[in-house]
Parts: C-alpha cells; sequence; structure tokens
C-alpha cells in the first residue's frame, strides 16, 4: 500500500489533474455521467462513489461542478484535502473490498488507479453492481499495465495457461471476463 501523507496526496491531486486533462474532463465525455448528474434537482439527488478516492479531489470536483449530487468519496486512508470540501461531498473510511451495501445505492460509481489495492476484482465488480442503480454508470480508469522488449515495444497480451502470461495479466482477463459479465447483467 502506498503511504496517505501529504506528500502522497500532492502527488495524487498532480496525477488528478494530468488524468482530468488527457479525459478532457472529469469522466469521458460519451459515459453517460453528465446527463445523469444534471438531472439533479432539490428533490432528486443522484448519488456519487469515488471507490479509493486517496486525495479526494475527483469526489470534490465532481462535487463543486455539480452541486445537487451527493458525492460520498471511499479509501482505505483519511482523507486530508487541499481544499475543504463542499457540503454535499464527504468521506468515509473503509475497505471496498469488504462490501459496498451500507453506503447505499449510487448513480455514479468512479474507481480510479486502484488495481493494485484491490485483492478480488471479480468481487468488487460484482459489489459494484449490486449498489449501482438501474441506468447508473460505473466508470473504472486504471493505468495500462505491461511488459515492453528492450526497443519498447509492448509484448502481446497472453493467453491464460501461456507458460509467459503472467500474474498481472491473468488479473487483466479475470476482470475482463467479470466486467462483461457485469455490463450483461445490468442490461436485463
Amino acid at each position: 500500500m502506498l503511504p496517505a501523507d501529504g506528500v502522497e496526496h500532492r502527488r495524487l491531486d498532480a496525477q488528478h489533474q494530468a488524468v482530468t486533462t488527457m479525459l478532457g474532463g472529469l469522466f469521458p465525455a460519451d459515459s453517460g455521467v453528465q446527463e445523469i448528474l444534471l438531472q439533479g434537482s432539490d428533490e432528486y439527488k443522484p448519488r456519487v462513489l469515488d471507490v479509493g478516492t486517496g486525495s479526494g479531489a475527483w469526489a470534490i470536483d465532481i462535487a463543486i461542478k455539480y452541486p445537487n449530487a451527493e458525492v460520498v468519496g471511499l479509501d482505505l486512508a483519511p482523507v486530508n484535502p487541499s481544499s475543504p470540501p463542499p457540503s454535499n461531498c464527504r468521506f468515509e473510511i473503509g475497505d471496498a473490498s469488504a462490501g459496498l451495501k451500507q453506503f447505499g445505492r449510487f448513480d455514479v460509481i468512479h474507481a480510479r488507479s486502484v488495481l493494485q489495492g484491490v485483492k478480488d476484482y471479480a468481487a468488487l465488480y460484482t459489489d459494484i453492481a449490486e449498489v449501482l442503480n438501474p441506468q447508473g454508470v460505473f466508470i473504472s480508469v486504471e493505468p495500462e499495465m505491461g511488459f515492453y522488449d528492450k526497443n519498447k515495444v509492448k509484448y502481446g497480451l497472453q493467453k491464460e495457461g501461456d507458460p509467459v502470461c503472467n500474474f498481472k495479466e491473468r488479473d487483466i482477463l479475470a476482470l475482463t471476463r467479470t466486467a462483461f459479465r457485469i455490463s450483461a447483467g445490468l442490461k436485463s
């Protein structure tokens, strides 16, 4: 696990800015998130969960941009944001791997760069599917993992069972299969 100190939170804030710049916003433009969050009103507050919130930067930015949304940031360590969160944003200390039902249901669930902290991706994705409202959106943003040769050419993803298939590739294969099962389950 990475530390949860000021140095780490500054690194996470910089990472947040880089990913936001790369995406052109807080989430992919065609993800449907904006449509969900713009439905917020005094009577209905869309709920957003940020799994592995880290410094809380993404959760705070979403809460500022969408003041009618209720935003919950979840992390193993206490969050010490660089600026106070708005009133529609709160942080919970907890382990997403222990289940999410105690936090309620959500319209948008966001998880970024959580691969190293998740022991059972299939269980996490199943938990996410259970607390995601119908027509809700789950956004997962992870760095590309891979191995490169001396010429900086990426080795292709090996098939499970191949002798050179590494542990991370097995995790990615399992995660992909789980994501398809969850996606299929959400449509029914």
